[in-house]
């Protein structure tokens, strides 16, 4: 069997797999990674693995399209100040925790704060907001 032949069986066979596991549960969803992730925790995530796991379990106040626009998600809607240093962020009604309790503005700032603290890996993600040594002095 020549090399394009056994690709093709073997996507086609990985397409079959993927069609049975989501038959078998809507509750189900695949993706292979090349290792576990380190951490679930959002202020340590630093490589790719758990990234992509903190897209699958955490929403942001607003996400990527798959056109790659700007839409939203926790954020029902947003408006920037006309000089372009401030952004509002209405939240979402319905936005709720896993539990059921509702996402609060207080909420969204505990977090913030986090991502932002010196303890947090991914604190020069938050380096353009102006105020963040201001917020963040833990």
């Amino acid at each position: 069997m020549n090399l394009a032949l056994k690709l093709l069986t073997i996507n086609l066979m990985l397409v079959m797999g993927m069609t049975n596991l989501a038959k078998a549960s809507d509750r189900v969803y695949t993706i292979a990674e090349y290792s576990l992730p380190d951490t679930f925790d959002p202020m340590l995530m630093n490589n790719v693995p758990s990234l992509v796991v903190s897209n699958l379990i955490y929403d942001g106040l607003v996400r990527f399209s798959p056109d790659l626009t700007i839409d939203s998600d926790i954020a029902k809607s947003w408006k920037t100040s006309l000089d372009g240093k401030t952004i509002t962020f209405n939240l979402n009604p319905e936005a709720k925790f896993h539990n059921g309790e509702k996402i609060e503005a207080s909420d969204v700032a505990f977090s913030l704060n986090r991502l932002s603290s010196p303890k947090s890996v991914v604190r020069s993600l938050y380096d353009c907001i102006e105020s963040v040594n201001e917020i963040s002095k833990d």
